[in-house]
Order: C-alpha cells, then structure tokens, then sequence
C-alpha cells in the first residue's frame, strides 16, 4: 500500500567536529563584552588571539603558530610594569590560552572543549580579571595576531563571520532532497527528504493515462513539499543565499513552487546528481556563493559612494561613521578588509574618537582615563551593539587562473573595485537610516 504523504522520511545530519561554524551569535555575545575602563597600567586589557592553525609539512603536530603566540605575547608583557594588576593579569591570560592550545584543561570555572584536530584557525578573547575565556575553533585559517587592548579585537572575527556566513544548497530529483547548509566552507547540517514511493508499473488492466496522472500527482505533491520544507528551514536558519542544485527534470518544476521570498535567495543553479558526495557538492557551489558575496560588497561599496556624492543617507570616513554610530543612524557599516587606523576613548564616559589621544579630555574629564584603541574594532562594537548590519569589502584580487599570466611580487597588489571605490571615501564609510 503507497501511503498518501509526499514524504516518507527525513534524516538529519550535524557537524560533531566541536568547530564553530556560525559565528553570528559569537560575534554579538563578545562585542556586548564591557570594555575595560581603567589605563592600561591599572586595570587588565582583552588579550585578543588570532591563530593560523594548520599544521607544518606533514605532521599535524607541528604548530608555527603556537610558538609565534608564546613569543608575541611575551614580548607585550614585558612593556607592562612588573608585579602590576594588569601584568598579573595578563600573564594568567597568557598562560590560559596556552594550556588551551595544548589542549591542557584551563581552570575550574570555564567549560571549554578541547581544540579540535580539524581546526584551521583558531580565535580567543580572554580576560582573567573579568572571568571571559572564549575560544572560537575555525574550520578556516585566519592571520596570526596577538593584541591587548580594552575591548576585543572584532575585525578579524567580523572579517570571517561575513565572508563565511552560511548558505544553503537544495540538491533534488524526484524521489529525494537534500537541504545542505555550508558554513566555513563544511557541511553545517543537513535535512535529507524521501519521497513516498508509488508503484513505478501501472497494475494490469489499469489505465495507462490515469496512472500517468497520478505518477504526475505525487511528484508535484513532494515538490511542494520540498519547496514549502525548504523556505521553513532556511527562515528557521536565517539564511539568505541558496543554491539550486539537480537536474532539468526536477529543478524546473521546483522553481514554480518556490515561495518568492525563497526565490530572491537563489543565487546559482548548477547540474548535480542526487548521489554527489558533500564534499564535491561544497566544491561546486563555492565560488557561486563567493561570487554573490563579491556581488553584495560591490553593491554596498557603490550605494555608499553614490549616497554620500549625492548628499543622501551616508557617511564616508572613520570620524563620520563614529559620529553616526553614536547617534544610531548607520544602517549599514562598509569597511574595507584591510581598514586601520588608531583611534581613544574613555569608556567610562562614553566618548570615542579617531586619531591620537587629545590633549584634553574632550567632556571635561580625566585624561587619564583614555585609552588607545584600534578604530576598526571600534566601529564593529558600535555598529552590532545599535543593531546595524555591516558588510566587510574583499581588497585582494583573486589569484588568475591557470595560464594566465600573475602580477610580478614587486608590483603594487591589485584591488578589487569595491575596495578602490571605498578608500576613495576612507576605507570605511556607512549606509544611514537617516541623514
């Protein structure tokens, strides 16, 4: 007996690799992080790691990175006075992430898992004094830095949460789905559909033509439900981009039954049999979701331009943006990969500003209570905690294809127009609610 239901069952799939794939909600709980609000000398800073992960040559023992950490943060020790709060501090910190990185149990109070095997990058902001220890275990690699300063270092983190946010791929034909998240470039989850099945041979006597119909029936009853399934999941998810993958016979017909809001997500279709294996399913899907990424930066980059040119909703430069971070009209944040520039505030006061620190405490109070910052992290903190979106420009020209020919190292690197478009404007610049 053929059961009525498009769908006979479903199987889920997660990734159990202990990586952190969707990095939004990390992002959001460590820039609500409290800044530190004493000098540098009196009060403890953020230790902010940023580790490329992967290993040297062939043994996945050796780790450069791990003694590059060791002697960074030692040396920004040794600029702080002896036997000082912050120094203590900052050792206990320091000591803390190495015992992670050796996968050594940290302390009592923190439940951290140990570092996965399958890491690539790894990213830990820790705080002995304020009890935050947090290690964020990457399936991609990520440049070297150790910093210190009085709240942590986002951009890297921002940096990889946009270019790697998660996408969907839809793989169909006409008895099974598949609904892949990808994220950091690795299966996230997956939901598999199967159809209920119907007799494939009419019975004998039966008519040809009715069976047809049926047969025809059932197979747009489970792309409906395929196409209802999917704009569910990919709501329940928060996902903006998805990929259609299949055949003719089944992607077509798919394509009706799309609701339009899952419609305007679709950014690439590509001919895949049901069978694919994951890994080449990711290998074929990526670069069109690079593609549409690329796409979204050059978008914003060009919106930007063309409302600050025209006089419209839009800021160029990191003092225009800050000014407009603290009165809550950004509705976009644009900043180039590579933006940097110095910046102070006094958080205790809730004032801020770029360039070096002032003379004279700007609302009258002591000027000992500024501290350096790096504007970046800055205006990533204050575009999250005012919930405004932000979009990070690729500057870097992908590498050329075979045979074609490379940019000698001598020559100044090539940049994307996005990223020419946003240094014309100050390497940051943002999209307004209101002017």
């Amino acid at each position: 007996m053929v059961s009525n239901r498009p769908i006979r069952r479903l199987r889920i799939t997660e990734d159990d690799s202990d990586l952190v794939l969707d990095l939004r909600e990390s992002l959001a709980q460590i820039a609500a992080l409290p800044p530190a609000m004493m000098t540098p000398g009196e009060a403890s800073q953020y230790l902010s790691v940023a580790l490329d992960w992967g290993p040297q040559g062939s043994d996945p023992a050796r780790r450069p990175a791990r003694r590059q950490f060791e002697d960074t943060a030692n040396a920004i020790l040794a600029e702080y006075a002896k036997h000082s709060p912050a120094a203590r501090t900052l050792a206990v910190d320091i000591e803390r992430v190495g015992r992670y990185l050796d996968n050594e149990r940290i302390d009592r109070q923190f439940d951290v898992e140990p570092l996965p095997a399958a890491a690539q990058g790894v990213l830990v902001f820790a705080r002995a004094d304020a009890d935050v220890f947090v290690a964020l275990p990457l399936a991609v690699a990520v440049p070297t830095e150790v910093t210190v300063g009085p709240i942590p270092a986002l951009a890297t983190l921002a940096r990889i949460a946009d270019d790697h946010a998660t996408y969907a791929v839809l793989l169909a034909d006409q008895k099974e789905a598949s609904l892949v998240f990808v994220t950091q470039s690795r299966r996230e989850r997956e939901v598999v559909a199967y159809g209920a099945e119907y007799p494939l041979k009419r019975k004998a006597g039966g008519s040809q033509r009715r069976y047809q119909a049926r047969a025809g029936e059932r197979h747009d009853q489970f792309t409906r439900a395929i196409a209802d399934g999917t704009r569910q999941a990919l709501d329940d998810a928060g996902v903006d981009v998805l990929i259609i993958a299949g055949d003719e016979v089944m992607t077509s017909p798919l394509n009706q039954f799309l609701h339009h809001t899952v419609a305007n997500r679709i950014v690439g279709t590509v001919r895949l049999d049901i069978t694919t294996p994951t890994q080449d399913l990711i290998d074929a899907t990526l670069p069109l979701d690079e593609e549409a990424e690329r796409g979204r930066e050059a978008a914003a980059a060009a919106a930007l331009r063309n409302a600050v040119e025209s006089g419209g909703p839009g800021a160029a430069g990191p003092d225009a943006v800050l000014t407009a971070l603290k009165q809550g009209q950004v509705e976009t944040l644009v900043m180039n990969d590579d933006f940097a520039a110095v910046g102070w505030a006094d958080y205790s006061a809730d004032v801020a500003g770029i360039g070096a620190i002032p003379d004279r405490h700007p609302t009258g109070g002591e000027r000992g209570q500024i501290v350096p910052i790096r504007a970046e992290d800055e205006l990533i903190r204050r575009a999250i905690l005012t919930g405004a979106t932000y979009e990070i420009v690729r500057t870097e020209v992908p590498v050329p294809p075979a045979g074609e020919p490379v940019p000698r190292a001598e020559d100044e690197r090539p940049r994307t127009d996005a990223g020419r478009q946003l240094d014309e404007l100050g390497g940051v610049g943002a999209l307004l609610r209101f002017s």
